[in-house]
């Protein structure tokens, strides 16, 4: 397993440093939809977990 910061610090619009651990195959798959999109890797996780949030 891989250790990933998300996101780079506190920032002004309350943006919180998390560390997750993600099989390696996570990462790749996250970073493969985020180039897709144009998007950052912190970006798409966020993206990702709004759409689930949707849904339930």
């Amino acid at each position: 397993m891989f250790k990933i910061i998300l996101n780079s610090g506190i920032m002004e619009n309350n943006v919180k440093i998390k560390t997750v651990r993600l099989r390696p195959e996570v990462i790749e798959k996250i970073q493969r939809l985020a180039d897709k999109d144009n998007r950052s890797f912190s970006n798409k996780v966020d993206t990702i977990l709004d759409k689930y949030e949707e849904e339930v």
